[in-house]
């Protein structure tokens, strides 16, 4: 399988039914004073949350990235 970078499958449930889940995500350093997030397939508010939780316990500087992420359900 090749690898790639900034994408990974995961296996969710949804109630008693198995789903598999791609993220994709993205990250590059903002042109602007403010950064911009985008979300596709999760909520904004998840999203912020997350880089957030990231930021602090992580200590990587995402106030600073623009943010891409998109989640894509596998059948």
């Amino acid at each position: 399988m090749k690898q790639r970078h900034g994408s990974v499958i995961v296996s969710a449930m949804e109630g008693t039914r198995p789903l598999l889940v791609e993220l994709q995500a993205l990250t590059s350093p903002t042109v602007f004073g403010f950064p911009r997030r985008t979300a596709n397939g999760v909520d904004y508010n998840r999203l912020t949350l997350l880089m957030a939780v990231i930021e602090k316990r992580a200590g990587l500087p995402l106030s600073s990235q623009d943010a891409y992420l998109n989640v894509v359900r596998r059948n």
